[in-house]
Order: C-alpha cells, then sequence, then structure tokens
C-alpha cells in the first residue's frame, strides 16, 4: 500500500468533480495511456511538448507513468482544496483509464480525460495534515508519493481510531518494593522494548501542579521580566504523544510517593482512568493557558485534553521512605503494581565480593544475613536491603576495598542506623560496643578497624571463624 497527492488541477479547480464523482485525474492530454509503457510515454510527451526543457519533460512523463503504471488499486490518496484548505482523502479503486467523465479543460486547454476511481473516505485540513506528515505539503505538484511514516497517521484521523497506539505494555505502572530491589533498573528494561522517547522527573514532598502539569511564570525578556506559560513534563510529553500518535512517548516519573499525589496531578488525575483503546476515558475542560500552549505547539485548538494511547506513564515507588504521602484507594486503582520481592534478581550481585580483615565477603550474603536479623526484629519486608541497595557498578568488575567500605559506611550502615534499626541499634551492632548510645561515628570507626564484627552474633558468626 501507498499513499499519493494528485492535484485536483490547477488552483484546484477540480476538487469539487472528484469529490462528488468519485475520481482523480490529471490533464497532460496525450490520449488514451492503456497499456502504454515508460518508454511509450516518453515518445507522447516529446511529441506533445517539445518546446519544454529536458528537467520539465522528465517531470511531464515520470508524473503520467506514476498516474497510469505505478499506482495500484489499494493504494490511497490525497488531493487539495486551496479554496477552502482542506484534503480528500480516498482509496483507488481502478486501474487506470481512459474516459470524458470530467470533461474539463484548464488555463492550458489541458482535458482531463486520464482518471482513476476514487472511494471517498472523508476530508482532513491542512493544518492538521501538516501536522501529521511533519511537513508542508507540495500541493502545486501534479502527482507525488507521501512518506510511508505518515499513511497510519492519516488514516487513523478518518478511522476515528486516532491515538489508538498499539502494546502489549501496561500505560500506567508502579514499579514498588524494598530500597534496591532494582525498581529502576527493571523500568529501565522495559523502556528498552518500548524503544521510545522519554521524559524523567523525580517527585519530592514540595512538589506541585504547577512543576508538572504547567503555570505561568516570570520568564527574563532583555532587560524586562515577562510572564509566559511554562509547560511541566506532563503537558511537554502530552504535545509529543499528540504529535506523533503511531510513536510511543514515555513520562517517568521516579519517587512518586514522595509528593502529595492528589495534589501534583490535579484534575489530570482523571485522565488517568483509560478505556479499552488505552486513552483516557474521561476528557478534561483545557484552562486558557494550556489552550494557547497547545495552539503553539500543535496549531490546533483543544476545548479538552485526553491522554492518547500512545502516552506511557510509569512510576517507581519505594514505600520505606520516611515521610512519604500516602496515596488514596481512587488513585492506587487507575495504576498496574509491579512488585519487586527483597530477594529478586540476587544472582546478578553473586559476584560481588571484597576481602575484608582477612574474611572473603560477599555482597549478597551479607545482605540477606543483616535482613534476617532484622525480621527478628520485627522490622517490616520494604525496609530490608535489596540487592541492589549499593554496588550496582560492580555487577561486572572487581571492587574496590577502599570503596566497598566507604559505600557500606555512607549507604549501608547510614540507613540501618537513621532508618531500618534505629529502635535496634545496640542490638544490631552489638559487636561494637555494649555502650547503650551508639553513635553512627563510633560504628563507622569500628567497620574501618574489625569489618563485620560490629555486628551482633547471629550476623557475624555467618563470616568470622572463631577458631582461626
Amino acid at each position: 500500500m501507498a499513499m499519493w497527492m494528485i492535484r485536483a488541477g490547477s488552483g484546484g479547480f477540480l476538487y469539487d468533480d472528484f469529490k462528488e464523482k468519485n475520481v482523480v485525474a490529471i490533464g497532460w492530454n496525450m490520449g488514451d495511456l492503456s497499456n502504454k509503457s515508460l518508454e511509450d510515454i516518453k515518445k507522447l510527451a516529446k511529441n506533445k511538448y517539445d518546446t519544454y526543457s529536458k528537467r520539465s519533460l522528465s517531470k511531464v512523463y515520470g508524473q503520467v507513468n506514476t498516474f497510469c503504471n505505478l499506482i495500484k488499486k489499494g493504494d490511497y490518496v490525497l488531493s487539495y482544496d486551496y479554496h477552502d484548505r482542506k484534503y480528500l482523502v480516498g482509496e483507488i479503486i481502478s486501474d487506470y483509464y481512459y474516459s470524458d467523465k470530467i470533461a474539463k479543460t484548464d488555463s492550458s486547454n489541458d482535458n482531463y480525460y486520464d482518471l482513476r476511481d476514487v472511494t471517498w473516505l472523508g476530508e482532513i485540513s491542512r493544518d492538521k495534515l501538516n501536522d501529521l506528515t511533519k511537513s508542508n505539503l507540495n500541493a502545486q505538484a501534479t502527482v507525488f508519493s507521501i512518506k510511508k511514516d505518515s499513511e497510519k497517521n492519516i488514516l487513523d484521523v478518518l478511522s476515528g481510531k486516532e491515538g489508538s497506539f498499539e502494546s502489549n505494555l501496561k500505560r500506567n505502572i508502579i514499579y514498588f518494593g524494598a530500597p534496591g530491589t532494582g525498581k529502576s533498573y527493571n523500568l529501565n528494561e522495559d523502556m528498552k522494548k518500548l524503544n521510545c522517547d522519554h521524559e524523567r522527573v523525580t517527585f519530592h514532598p514540595d512538589y506541585s501542579y504547577a512543576n508538572f502539569v504547567g503555570t505561568y511564570k516570570p520568564v527574563p525578556d532583555g532587560e524586562s521580566i515577562s510572564y509566559k506559560y511554562v509547560p511541566g513534563p506532563f503537558m511537554r510529553s502530552l504535545v509529543k504523544a499528540l504529535k506523533n500518535l503511531s510513536e510511543p512517548f514515555l513520562l517517568i516519573i521516579e519517587e512518586i510517593n514522595r509528593a502529595n499525589v492528589a495534589a501534583v496531578f490535579g484534575d489530570v488525575f482523571q485522565l488517568l482512568d483509560r478505556d479499552s483503546n488505552n486513552e483516557s476515558r474521561y476528557p478534561i475542560e483545557t484552562t486558557e493557558d494550556m489552550k494557547g500552549y497547545l495552539k503553539k505547539e500543535l496549531n490546533e485548538d483543544f476545548d479538552k485534553i485526553k491522554i492518547p494511547s500512545n502516552m506511557f506513564i510509569w512510576a517507581t515507588m519505594n514505600s520505606a521512605d520516611q515521610g512519604v504521602f500516602p496515596m488514596d484507594t481512587a488513585f492506587k486503582r487507575r495504576w498496574d503494581f509491579r512488585y519487586f520481592g527483597i530477594n529478586q534478581n540476587e544472582e546478578l550481585v553473586s559476584n560481588i565480593k571484597v576481602e575484608l580483615n582477612g574474611q572473603l565477603i560477599s555482597w549478597n550474603e551479607l545482605r540477606k544475613a543483616i535482613n534476617e536479623e532484622l525480621l527478628t526484629y520485627r522490622i517490616n519486608e520494604d525496609k530490608l536491603l535489596g540487592p541492589f541497595f549499593a554496588f550496582n557498578e560492580y555487577l561486572d568488575s572487581e571492587i574496590p576495598l577502599e570503596e566497598f567500605k566507604e559505600t557500606f559506611k555512607s549507604k549501608i550502615i547510614m540507613y540501618l542506623f537513621e532508618d531500618a534499626a534505629r529502635s535496634k541499634r545496640n542490638d544490631l551492632f552489638s559487636g561494637v560496643s555494649k555502650n547503650t548510645n551508639l553513635t553512627y561515628s563510633e560504628i563507622c570507626d569500628a567497620f574501618d578497624k574489625n569489618g563485620v564484627e560490629i555486628f551482633c552474633d547471629n550476623i557475624k558468626e555467618k563470616f568470622i571463624n572463631e577458631d582461626e
């Protein structure tokens, strides 16, 4: 299947005839061209247009040959109305034939007897079509092809399937689990399957609707300050998705529960409810500033907006973080949740080992030993250490001892001291001192000297051979 542009006569004067009589035509006026080869058409063109330059002549017989021999039944066709700035879009349903069905002559006295029958599918405005094809179509040429990647966009608009991007991947997903279970890693792996452009944003307690969706902001303008609408990641992603409905676009939200999502999403929350075509079930009204931005970017008026099916929103969530905001049931039910267990993909870190005070220590085994101890304190699973909590950059290489020590102190010990084992510091780090007021610096100093001996007996005995 191919798509072609065929001019509706000089200045588009045959547009209404094309539409009414279900045909397209060209008017080079060289007689019946049925069963004529390219060489036959060349000879006829040379005789008919002997005053033309070589270049102009090649355009004539090239376009005539395209119309008669290269365009096939089942191909699609566009034809332009100069007056109302719109295009007819149809399907070619016949081979070339010669007829006086139109029997009109243009200003150059060419008769339009070279025809193809068409089933017209509908009309599209010039501005809309230029957006879909990402180009300003040259409607002056008599016959030329439309680039392949624009066909589906055009036909989707006419068939009412605009925005129905097909993919088995979920549109709204929240990846959640304990710290270091590989949520972002797996999201990035899924993104490779989608093979798309994306934008990434991280939520935090002060993040707002204005940051996420957009708002008017003061912008430097020379020596003065002016105000203009500044879109947030949601509006930028929406526009990119709407500009090319046949291609996916992904908005990634890291740490989605570290902001008040009800306030950040605002009325956009309603758009997350998707129908069977994976687009928003209920559109929302656009504000005047949104309308202006969308008009500028898409050259189209939007009284309402909805999320198209080619826009994906994926997020990560770590419920172990302190100070997180709760999500209500109405918000959560609009997402698919993908859980990552505490030991999921642990085989990927099995080679991370280091010699510490004469003992070969496996990061994964040490992590699991700490988790087992934390469970005896009735610490929730979402506070445990996942395989990718630290040392991810050393999955395929040896980790230097000093790098291991510094990372262990700044990430592992700090997390256990300040968060996961805060109420059980003395029990977990009993190998440091029996002092009931252990300090973080005291634990770090002891780790530099004694390694895993800083921990309680249940952990130490898994790594320290007392007989040595």
